[in-house]
């Protein structure tokens, strides 16, 4: 069953954005986040559209399942964690120069990713690997298997084929 989207009126809406996503940053914030998702069967995706997807993915992939009551409280953590690595990296780079800005935008989106991915499913393995490699003299930046952005990519074709 969809579920009704609902529009949020604000002048600033990065403060708007900050303030929701900060709201996962303490421990009982993400735990009232996961019941809320896991008791309205939310997760933003389709569970049957990833399981395609990584399906249809050259490459191993994690055994996964989606999250229940009671992996809330480990997972928790996890996310509180992980929101709060984002606002510390995005302050970071305000603070820093275009040099190194981007690395901590870069890490940033990690924390993100591994935040929605952590809200969402568990999976049998922990990784703990960006999932990217980087070939300077080929100029080319190629996916592993396995890793925060693999992981994320595959989240995010879910998201778009279920809307």
């Amino acid at each position: 069953m969809p579920r009704v989207v609902r529009a949020v009126h604000t002048e600033s809406p990065s403060e708007e954005l900050w303030y929701r996503l900060l709201s996962a940053g303490t421990i009982e914030g993400a735990k009232a986040l996961l019941r809320d998702r896991i008791s309205q069967d939310f997760f933003g995706l389709d569970y049957h559209e990833l399981s395609r997807a990584k399906s249809g993915h050259s490459g191993e992939f994690d055994a996964f399942r989606t999250i229940t009551s009671s992996d809330v409280g480990e997972h928790a953590a996890e996310i509180s964690y992980c929101i709060r690595q984002v606002q510390e990296f995005y302050a970071a780079a305000k603070a820093s120069t275009e040099l190194t800005r981007p690395i901590l935008y870069y890490y940033g989106m990690v924390s993100l990713a591994q935040a929605l991915i952590c809200s969402t499913y568990v999976f049998q393995s922990v990784k703990r690997a960006h999932g990217v490699q980087v070939d300077f003299a080929e100029q080319s930046v190629r996916y592993k298997s396995g890793g925060s952005f693999p992981d994320s990519m595959i989240v995010m074709r879910s998201i778009r084929a279920s809307t």
